[in-house]
């Protein structure tokens, strides 16, 4: 009898276990252009790099799989945040937070992000909460106009970008 239940228990506990570790391991690869919005504070950027914490959001699409299913153009939404060394020269910020998310799938990605940067052009690596990693490149060239804002006191607040990355099983 006793080797029924705990028979029984462990069939009980793998039904339960197994959809809560299938959910939460979505994972994508692929290519992923997003544009969007990025706000920095407490300051706006200057000339002086500065302790500041940015906020990146937009919008795109991806192509390559999500759960091993093919997408084509998939709609998506990103944001991160993090806080770093900051200026309209040069910029690190290691250890930021974010996530991808498929609207139309259900599904958000979270991931870790580290980027460097010189002028307008900035590189960032992420990686997969559960694993796996990607490389980006994001473009805040179209700005190039408010360039003098890096003069004022207040620095350049927020500014339009433009983001093209990578992932390789980047998993939630």
């Amino acid at each position: 009898m006793r080797r029924h239940i705990a028979v029984l228990a462990l069939t009980i506990a793998a039904l339960v276990l197994v959809p809560i570790t299938s959910a939460g391991a979505a994972t994508v690869s692929g290519e992923c252009t997003i544009t969007g919005n990025a706000a920095f504070s407490p300051n706006g950027l200057t000339a002086t790099p500065q302790t500041l914490t940015y906020n990146f959001g937009g919008n795109g699409t991806c192509t390559g799989t999500l759960n091993g299913a093919p997408i084509v153009q998939a709609p998506v939404s990103a944001g991160a945040t993090g806080t770093g060394t900051l200026s309209c020269a040069a910029s690190e910020a290691l250890g930021g937070t974010g996530q991808l998310s498929f609207p139309n799938q259900g599904v958000t990605i979270p991931f870790h992000i580290d980027l460097v940067g010189a002028g307008s052009e900035v590189g960032f690596a992420i990686t997969g909460n559960g694993g796996g990693a990607g490389l980006g490149h994001a473009s805040f060239g179209q700005n190039a106009l408010r360039a003098t804002e890096c003069n004022s006191p207040t620095g350049v607040n927020n500014l339009g970008f433009a983001v093209e990355a990578t992932a390789v099983n980047l998993a939630g």
